[in-house]
């Protein structure tokens, strides 16, 4: 059976890998610091490997419409590898790191092993672009209540 097959390899992989449930087929797993989450999609044969990599507090505000700019920046070839994306669960309001592994044919533990290894190397990073994008965004926002506040007074003066 492929679940077991599967599982097996992700034992192999890392024993911290939480075997995927018989019933839903997924798992989510805590590695480096982030829950990732192992899903089998039975008919295509398809691994899928998401993790929360940030959480937005409001999805409609001003400092995640910059956030998703970035969010479009580092989905480019340039930033991530082609088979990591990017995206915004609306529902979890989050900012989430998705990939795919073609499981259809023979597993090779080496290449499932490399490509959950990318995507751990990876997210860390991803993090400290969007929080460095919030930051800055931060401090502009602040020094324009300064100045605003400054011309305020010297009017008043």
């Amino acid at each position: 059976m492929l679940l077991d097959e599967i599982n097996k390899v992700l034992l192999m992989i890392n024993e911290k890998i939480v075997p995927l449930d018989p019933e839903t087929k997924t798992a989510v797993s805590s590695l480096n610091g982030f829950n990732v989450e192992f899903r089998l999609s039975g008919e295509e044969e398809l691994l899928r490997l998401s993790a929360a990599v940030f959480e937005v507090e409001n999805i409609y505000d001003d400092a995640f419409q910059t956030l998703s700019k970035e969010i479009l920046i580092l989905n480019s070839p340039e930033k991530l590898p082609s088979d990591l994306r990017l995206g915004v669960d609306t529902v979890d309001q989050t900012v989430t790191m998705q990939g795919v592994i073609d499981v259809s044919g023979a597993l090779d533990a080496e290449s499932i092993g490399f490509y959950i290894k990318t995507m751990l190397f990876y997210l860390p990073g991803v993090r400290e672009d969007l929080l460095r994008v919030l930051a800055a965004r931060q401090e502009e926002q602040e020094a324009a209540i300064t100045q605003e506040s400054a011309a305020f007074f010297a009017d008043e003066v």
